[in-house]
């Protein structure tokens, strides 16, 4: 082959590739957006993050099909007062 046909065999494939991947990874349009359910509980201070029992129950909430997406750290006076845990899941 000469050095015309394998830049525009390269170009092709190229081009191929990138609509292929395009067309693979983007969602149906036509398709319903995903609902989610929310879930958020709030943990005390005074509870270690290698509690037993939190361990227990965020490994539940895993179970049921609740996902973390976040932890957030509420203060008082610039004191750690408790966590926030949120979870979500599909409808």
């Amino acid at each position: 082959m000469n050095t015309r046909t394998t830049t525009i065999l390269f170009a092709l494939a190229g081009v191929v590739f990138l609509f292929g991947w395009n067309l693979f990874s983007q969602e149906d349009p036509a398709a319903p957006s995903r609902a989610w359910e929310h879930l958020a509980f709030e943990v005390g201070h005074e509870t270690s993050l290698r509690d037993p029992e939190l361990a227990e129950k965020i490994n539940q909430l895993g179970d049921n099909g609740w996902q973390l997406v976040d932890v957030e750290i509420r203060t008082q006076a610039g004191n750690s007062s408790s966590m926030l845990y949120f979870f979500k899941r599909p409808k």
